[in-house]
């Protein structure tokens, strides 16, 4: 893949159109992840993990003040997907600070080497199951119902 072309592969429908331009930071890619269930647990199995890329886009991130006027982030697939990122820890080592919790199953379903910002609402593109084509939503159907549980799409921006 070439960061910063219009390249795309996989099965998402990238958005086009006067409201989008490609902010030129490298690219973006979807993962369909798939929480861990004990259910699948009838002998031993690894459960998959996914490391933390450049920047997970989330439209729910949000900003609040505490005491002191600090300034602190929230981002719900963060907390959930990554709970370690914002560990207080001390020297938390690479794998501890940026593994996702223990998943069922982690697919990439596509990327550009387009870093899609949509001028009029002031956002990064987030894929939805709408944005994916026949096919990735086939996948995706495939897994809920292989899993029974629905499939969260991270969209990842390359910087």
């Amino acid at each position: 893949m070439n960061r910063r072309t219009t390249e795309t592969r996989g099965w998402v429908k990238w958005p086009s159109g006067p409201d989008w331009k490609d902010s030129k930071e490298g690219g973006m890619s979807v993962v369909a992840v798939v929480g861990w269930d004990e259910k699948w647990t009838t002998c031993f199995i690894p459960p998959v993990n996914v490391f933390y890329g450049e920047n997970l886009v989330d439209k729910e991130r949000d900003f609040h003040f505490e005491e002191g006027q600090r300034c602190v982030e929230i981002h719900p697939l963060e907390d959930k997907w990554f709970p370690q990122m914002y560990s207080l820890e001390p020297n938390p080592t690479f794998s501890d600070k940026y593994q996702s919790v223990g998943l069922l199953a982690a697919v990439h379903v596509g990327n550009t080497g387009q870093s899609l910002w949509n001028e009029t609402e002031g956002h990064m593109f987030e894929a939805t199951a709408d944005d994916l084509t026949p096919e990735g939503q086939a996948l995706v159907a495939t897994l809920e119902r292989l899993y029974g549980q629905k499939v969260v799409l991270l969209t990842w921006l390359d910087t």
